[in-house]
């Protein structure tokens, strides 16, 4: 669930009317409004990502100070949470940006006027593409807000969560049209290259691989295996069809040079 234009009083914000607010949370968070960096701190970074991706459409900030100031005492941590929503605010006030409504309760971040990196990526998965991030980046969802696991105690916790949900959610989805899809076509080599980019052990796309490769006679595309074990990508480079046809071939030619 989304907040609607009309909860801001009937106004279309300036962020929905054309500047939304660019959030990267695949590497170290970042946010930017019309191409330039909203500069915040780490805990306001990682206070957005958190609303962002959760999958309330309120954050109560009961939940925000046990995740980002567990280890402080509630009234401390609480002024913290004061502190850094403020600081968000000064920096969305600054860009125009009127997408984050503070109540007594808790935030709601209008997901309307957000493009998240991740979103783009999962939308791409879910209708049966791989995207390009997947095809050249091994373990992807390991990247999930790189260098935030220090932040705090729980935050680790919800964070190394997430990226497991992440890796699933991918590989079920990129599986799923696999077997759906045309054994023979561009589109099923890319999400079988995707998969094994996230598990290197994933012996369906592993098998769909070596037959493409065997059948066509042309090696995987280098980029996609960078990351996979030496053994798979032997395989990949040469499937048993082809090294028996090369053996074949280096066993006649043996015979022939040894009758001359």
């Amino acid at each position: 669930m989304t907040l609607r234009s009309e909860e801001h009083g009937g106004m279309k914000s300036p962020a929905v009317a054309g500047r939304p607010l660019s959030l990267t949370v695949l590497g170290p968070a970042t946010l930017s409004i019309a191409a330039r960096e909203v500069a915040v701190s780490r805990k306001a970074r990682a206070l957005l990502a958190y609303a962002a991706l959760s999958d309330a459409s309120e954050e109560t900030r009961e939940r925000l100070v046990g995740l980002l100031w567990s280890e402080s005492s509630e009234e401390r941590a609480r002024a913290s949470l004061r502190q850094t929503l403020q600081e968000i605010r000064r920096g969305f006030a600054e860009m125009g940006f009127d997408g984050l409504r503070t109540e007594k309760q808790g935030i709601v971040l209008n997901r309307s006027a957000l493009k998240v990196d991740l979103w783009e990526i999962l939308q791409e998965a879910e209708a049966g593409r791989a995207h390009p991030r997947l095809l050249h980046t091994t373990h992807l969802p390991e990247s999930l807000l790189d260098g935030f696991d220090n932040l705090d105690p729980a935050f680790r916790i919800w964070l190394l969560a997430r990226r497991q949900t992440l890796h699933d959610r991918l590989v079920r989805t990129l599986e799923t049209h696999l077997r759906a899809g045309s054994s023979a076509s561009p589109e099923a080599e890319d999400l079988a290259a995707a998969i094994l980019k996230l598990d290197a052990t994933h012996e369906e796309a592993c098998r769909f691989l070596i037959r493409m490769r065997t059948s066509r006679s042309w090696p995987l595309r280098r980029p996609f295996r960078r990351g996979l074990p030496r053994s798979l990508q032997r395989q990949l480079l040469h499937p048993p069809k082809l090294r028996r046809q090369r053996s074949g071939y280096w066993c006649r030619s043996k015979l022939l040079t040894s009758r001359a």
